[in-house]
């Protein structure tokens, strides 16, 4: 409170009035943030998202299938939703956003078991997998490349021997 002060001139009494201010905080949002999703992931609240120390409360916009915060990938869509927490007035509404991503889940395709023999043609390992993988993914031991050949090599250990030597035999990849 504040008070004013006018000093009256004899006889006259002093006047007075105050002014009481208050002070209302500015609505705080957070920061903008991002939201990777895989296509099945957990529903979660987009709250998480945030960055700083936003005040809980706000809305969210455009509204998620839950009715609140929560985010489910597979109700909602992906893009940019936001978040505004109302002001007391004078105060006014602050807000930012959540980008949401929703990315895909990968498929590497289904195990298969192959035999070969040390004599066999060059192999595509790729089609030997199942259930239509996608494309771009990397082969684990490595192949290495055959210097004559645009094939890969990959060791194996020679168990006819019993030798702890290894024997390649090589395997087409897809687009060589």
């Amino acid at each position: 409170m504040y008070t004013y002060t006018l000093i009256g001139t004899p006889p006259c009494a002093n006047s007075t009035a105050s002014v009481t201010v208050t002070v209302n905080p500015t609505p705080n949002p957070g920061e903008a943030g991002v939201a990777p999703f895989c296509a099945n992931s957990p529903a979660d609240d987009l709250f998480n998202y945030l960055g700083g120390t936003p005040d809980a409360g706000g809305t969210w916009s455009p509204a998620l299938a839950s009715g609140t915060g929560v985010f489910d990938p597979a109700q909602d869509t992906a893009g940019v939703y936001t978040y505004t927490v109302s002001g007391t007035a004078p105060c006014t509404p602050q807000s930012t956003t959540v980008t949401v991503t929703i990315n895909p889940i990968p498929n590497a395709g289904t195990d298969n078991s192959i035999v070969l023999c040390e004599t066999s043609p060059a192999v595509d390992l790729f089609t030997q997998l199942g259930n239509s993988p996608e494309t771009g993914g990397t082969w684990s031991p490595a192949l290495a490349t055959s210097p004559s050949q645009d094939r890969f090599i990959h060791s194996q250990p020679h168990t006819k021997s019993g030798r702890s030597r290894s024997r390649p035999f090589l395997c087409q990849l897809p687009g060589r």
